[in-house]
C-alpha cells in the first residue's frame, strides 16, 4: 500500500519515519493564505484537509497523511513571518507569554472511488521566557526561522527560549506522533489499512 506524506517539511519526514518504515513525499500545493478561518483549531484542520485533498488526484490507491501547524496567542493565529522584521515582532509578542501550538491532522485512505477520511488535532501549551532584544536579534541572524510558525524552531536552538511545555513536544516540532499513531491504529482496527503499515505493529494504541 502506498503511503504519501503531503508535506515538504524535513521535520515531518523525520518524525513520520519513527512511525512507518517507508513512504513517498508529494508536497501539497495549498496556499494557506487563502484559507478564511480565524479560529486556530479550525484553521489547522481546514489547512490539513486541503493539503491532503490536493494530493488525492495523484494516486488511485493508498493513504495520504497531511498536517498543518499554527501558533496561537490569546486566541489569535500567529503565522509564518514574511521577513526578519515580522519575525522580530512575533518573538517580541510571544516573549514572557504562554501560547498554543496546534497541529491539524488529516488522513485519507484511497481505494479507487472509495475513500475514508480521518481528521484530528493536537494542542500543546508553550511558555516562552522573557526575551532580551539582543537574544532575539542573535537568534534571527543565526537560525532558520523563515518557514516556522511563530518564528522559532524548538528543535533548532529555539528551545533556549522555552520555560516549559505542557503536552506533546513533537507537536511543537510539527507532527504530533502520538496522535497520528492513534489515528492510524483506529484505521487498522477498522480494517481500512494493513497492520504492517506501522513500524512497530506489536504495540498498537487502543
Amino acid at each position: 500500500m502506498r503511503l504519501i506524506l503531503a508535506s515538504a517539511s524535513p521535520r515531518r519526514r523525520e518524525l513520520l519515519l519513527t512511525l512507518v518504515p517507508s513512504f513517498e513525499v508529494i508536497p501539497s500545493k495549498v496556499d494557506e493564505s487563502l484559507i478564511e478561518e480565524n479560529d486556530p483549531v479550525q484553521f489547522a484542520l481546514k489547512a490539513a484537509e486541503a493539503k491532503a485533498e490536493s494530493v488525492v488526484t495523484e494516486i488511485d490507491k493508498g493513504v495520504i497523511i497531511s498536517a498543518d501547524t499554527v501558533v496561537s496567542l490569546n486566541g489569535c493565529i500567529i503565522g509564518k513571518p514574511k521577513d526578519e522584521k515580522e519575525a522580530y515582532n512575533i518573538l517580541s509578542h510571544l516573549s514572557g507569554s504562554e501560547h498554543s501550538v496546534i497541529t491539524g491532522l488529516c488522513i485519507i485512505a484511497m481505494d479507487g472511488r472509495k475513500r475514508k477520511k480521518f481528521v484530528d488535532y493536537e494542542k500543546t501549551i508553550v511558555k516562552m521566557r522573557e526575551l532580551k532584544e539582543e537574544e532575539i536579534i542573535s537568534y534571527l541572524s543565526h537560525s532558520n526561522w523563515l518557514d516556522k510558525a511563530g518564528a522559532y524552531a524548538i528543535q533548532e536552538h529555539g528551545d533556549r527560549f522555552i520555560e516549559y511545555i505542557i503536552g506533546d513536544y513533537h507537536n511543537v516540532v510539527g507532527l504530533p506522533v502520538k496522535r497520528l499513531r492513534k489515528l492510524l491504529t483506529q484505521m487498522i482496527h477498522s480494517g481500512i489499512i494493513d497492520l504492517s503499515l506501522l513500524r512497530d505493529s506489536n504495540t498498537l494504541i487502543d
